[in-house]
């Protein structure tokens, strides 16, 4: 029984470790994309001013 719960712990620890690198994967994607979004409508933003 207690090798059980030590095995169920240690499974569950697993899936939180990995869904917190998913989420933070998820995150920087997200950054990411914003981040283009910005730069990209500032830049198309500077080439409608020059162009």
């Amino acid at each position: 029984m207690v090798a059980t719960g030590k095995k169920l712990s240690l499974d569950l620890r697993v899936i939180e470790l990995h869904t917190q690198t998913k989420l933070a994967g998820y995150i920087k994607l997200l950054q990411n994309n914003m981040r283009k979004l910005f730069f990209g409508s500032k830049i198309n933003g500077v080439m409608a001013l020059y162009c």
